[in-house]
């Protein structure tokens, strides 16, 4: 367990993960066009199935994450980090593929939508270019990729985290502190990993 504890990062990622996992167990059982929110209820009308799979699909990829980055910094355990990294890309293009049909029906109008087509789309292929670099024997390049699939999957948790301060904490209706979180919930993330990649590249330079 000692490397888990050089990792306190890691851990809060994984704990935020199971965090949102927990509370999207919600959907799962409740009836068709009866879930959490009345918001959802609307805009989701006939895409039940979708919704499933694309939150089952997001569950995967965003519990696989934390995992992997500690299964990665152990040599002996290749074959299962292998594993993992298949199950997250099955799982992230599984999702982004629903998000993507659930974008056209997102609740808060086109603006909205556009943020999650954006981020589908990012997420595709944040995850193709992360499977192709290790096809072609390019370590670095795919854990650069992953790492931004992987940001782009924490959205999950930063729209909720970022909605619930904009109410919470600005005092702003649901409709607009939801529509900001459409965009900065993965638009943050991502300018934080590149962050990240920059500055662990000049450090290694």
């Amino acid at each position: 367990m000692g490397f888990i504890c050089q990792r306190p990062g890691t851990a809060l990622l994984g704990l935020a993960a199971v965090a949102v996992c927990v509370g999207s167990l919600a959907y799962f059982s409740a009836p068709v066009g009866d879930y959490p929110f009345d918001e959802q209820n609307r805009a989701y009308a006939g895409l039940h199935d979708v919704l499933v799979v694309h939150i089952a699909a997001g569950m995967t990829a965003l519990l696989a994450g934390p995992v992997q980055l500690l299964v990665c910094m152990q040599a002996r355990l290749r074959a299962l980090h292998r594993l993992i990294g298949v199950t997250f890309a099955g799982a992230a293009v599984l999702c982004a593929v629903c998000g993507l049909i659930l974008a056209g029906h997102a609740f808060g109008g086109e603006a909205n939508g556009a943020a999650f087509s954006a981020l589908a789309v990012l997420l595709l292929v944040t995850t193709v270019m992360g499977v192709g670099k290790i096809l072609i024997r390019d370590p670095a390049g795919h854990r650069i990729w992953m790492l931004r699939a992987y940001a782009l999957i924490f959205s999950a948790v930063t729209l909720r985290a970022e909605t619930a301060v904009l109410v919470a904490g600005f005092q702003l209706d649901f409709p607009t502190a939801y529509g900001i979180a459409a965009w900065t919930c993965w638009v943050g993330n991502l300018v934080v990993t590149e962050w990240l990649i920059l500055a662990r590249g000049a450090r290694r330079s």
